[in-house]
């Protein structure tokens, strides 16, 4: 069984760094990327937790004012969404 829910704290970090670096390997964000994300959208965050509370999947998303010419590394300030 999975459970989705709302990601809010930095409880599971190590969890969620290891599903980020399994899913991107050597272009993972870091563990300062995913808490920066965190902190600065707690409601975009979400996790796919197994019945034993095992992560197995993370999704962080932003929200932005609107789309302009810059890269994803200029628009998110290289990951950390600041």
């Amino acid at each position: 069984k999975r459970t989705v829910r709302m990601w809010t704290d930095s409880v599971d970090i190590e969890q969620v760094e290891l599903v980020e670096k399994h899913a991107w390997g050597d272009s993972a964000a870091s563990k300062e990327q995913i808490l920066e994300r965190l902190r600065v959208f707690p409601d975009g965050n979400i996790v796919v937790e197994t019945d034993k509370g095992e992560i197995v999947g993370y999704c962080s998303g932003q929200l932005v004012d609107r789309i302009s010419g810059k890269s994803w590394q200029e628009q998110t300030d290289k990951g950390y969404f600041t």
